[in-house]
Order: structure tokens, then sequence, then C-alpha cells
């Protein structure tokens, strides 16, 4: 693709600030088909790709967000590997490089697949977090026959028209982004420049020389995080029956989503609040396990006819 949205959060600040948000492209053009929606003040963002595929950025707590993503109609029948069940088979979750199934330490529901997890970690020379190169890719044009009344029948954006309802509250800021131009740069951008003055080659609608964005971005190549075990506070039962309680009990939105919809894959939502518990011994995130029910119910009702309209 020709540029890449970047959205992310300061490390090490619980408090709760908006997401910063910026786009690295080329030739000062964005992708054609590229929409990008924002909500909340900047809390929550969706992305429509030119494929069709849908991604929601939301802020969690304290430094974390939550990533969402929804696959377009060419994406059915496509995939493999963790992509649920776009290829009606979610035993294939952990697929390896060379196409086995990994069932080994950890591939048990709420378990550490440490070896599954090295596998598929990224090469630094292949890391997107500055940037990806110039290609001359374009999304296919496509042309709509009803609308040949219309003075622009045509368009990159037409292959992305889907069904969904529009959020309330939301506002499309895709040409309002802040971009910087790698045209800017002789060659690569210097992988050892902080995110910071990479930034500062070009500003629109806002000023980072006060933000308080933290780069550049390091990773632990040899980090093995420790097993989680229970505390003392709560322990597996304990936690199952809150989360149980908490997404359909006691949540109204929860309830009905669990009572309208049947491809809501509930006893993942709760399997990972109750992993959430287990990791930190309290219930601080488990707004996050809430709202990835919600989304989830959201989608299966946008693409469910029996709720239209």
């Amino acid at each position: 693709v020709l540029d890449q949205p970047i959205f992310g959060r300061a490390q090490g600040r619980w408090h709760n600030p908006p997401m910063k948000t910026f786009a690295y492209v080329w030739d000062d053009e964005f992708t054609p088909g590229v929409s990008i929606l924002s909500k909340s003040g900047g809390k929550k963002y969706i992305v429509y790709l030119p494929t069709g595929t849908k991604i929601i950025i939301e802020q969690s707590y304290g430094h974390f967000i939550n990533v969402y993503v929804t696959g377009g109609a060419g994406d059915f029948d496509n995939t493999e590997g963790l992509c649920g069940t776009f290829n009606d088979n979610p035993q294939d979750e952990l697929m390896m490089l060379d196409g086995s199934i990994y069932q080994g330490p950890g591939s048990d529901r709420g378990g550490q697949p440490k070896l599954f997890n090295q596998e598929w970690r990224v090469p630094e020379a292949d890391r997107i977090f500055g940037g990806v190169p110039k290609t001359g890719w374009r999304p296919p044009m496509v042309c709509e026959c009803h609308e040949l009344e219309d003075n622009k029948p045509c368009g990159y954006d037409y292959i992305t028209e889907h069904c969904d309802q529009i959020e309330k509250g939301t506002k499309d800021i895709t040409d309002r982004l802040p971009i910087v131009n790698m045209e800017d740069f002789q060659g690569d951008v210097p992988k050892q420049m902080p995110v910071m003055m990479r930034m500062r080659v070009r500003r629109q609608a806002v000023d980072y020389n006060s933000t308080d964005w933290e780069g550049p971005i390091n990773i632990d190549e040899t980090y093995n995080p420790e097993n989680s075990t229970w505390g003392p506070v709560w322990d597996e039962q304990e936690a199952k029956e809150f989360c149980e309680r908490y997404l359909i009990e006691e949540s109204e939105s929860g309830r009905k989503c669990n009572g309208l919809t049947d491809n809501v894959l509930l006893a993942y939502d709760i399997a990972a609040c109750v992993e959430d518990i287990k990791i930190i011994d309290n219930t601080t995130w488990a707004g996050s396990a809430l709202e990835a029910l919600k989304d989830q119910c959201r989608e299966e009702l946008n693409q469910n006819m029996t709720y239209a309209n």
C-alpha cells in the first residue's frame, strides 16, 4: 500500500487522553479507497480498507488499546490461521509457518502458546512501524452501472461499500489526518531517528511539538513472559462466575446481545475476561471484555438482514 495510518498511546500513562494519530504516506497521497472515522473525541477509530476490511481501534484501560478486525466479503474462504471462522475452520487458529497446527504447551484455551508466538514474531527488517516501502499498487477502479447518470459513476471507494450502520457521533477524518511525507527522505527513514523527529517533517492540524508521544518503538526480541498464576484474591471459579454475571446478567447491552444473536462467541469473551482477572488479580480489565462482546454483537447485527431497518 502507499501509506500506513498509525494509532497509539503513550507508554506508562494511566490517565485517559485521546490516542495520537498520523500517517506515513508517499507522494502526499493517501491510498484511494481508505476511509478513517473518529469517535468519542479520538478515543475510538474505525478504518475501512480498499479490500472491504474493517478495523476498529479503541482505547482500553491504562496505556492499552483494543483492535478488532472484520474481513471483507472477499476474505471469506480465502483465509487461514488466526482468522476465526472466515474459513469455517476455527480449529486452525494456531497454524505454524509450515502449515501444521500447534498443539504443544499453552495451546489450550487461555494458555500461552509461547512457541507459536515466537514462530510468528516479525523480524526487524519486515516491521512497518516506521512506514512501508513505496509501491505502484492501486486498488481496482470499480464502476456502478446503475449510477451512470451521475458525473462520477466510477471510483476506488465503490469496492468498500458495505451494509454497516454508521455509528452515531463519528467524523470522517481521512482528509484531516496529520501526515509524514516519506518522499522528504533520501532512501529509507533512518531507524535510529525517533518517531517524534520523523513526525516533524510535516504537520497538519496537530502541533506535535507539544505531544507526549514516546518513541522510538523498541521490542525485546528475547522476552519470555512468565506463565500467569492465580493470585491470593481470585480463583478460577470465582472469576468465571463474575465474568458470566458481569457480561450476561448485569449488563443490559450484553444481555440483549446474547439474546438476539446466535453467532457471538460468548465463550471466548468469558474466557478472555477470566484470563485478565488471572493476570492482574482484579477486575480492572473486565470492561474490555464487555466492549469486545458489544463490538461482536454490532458486527453480527450489521450483517443479519433480520434486523435491517
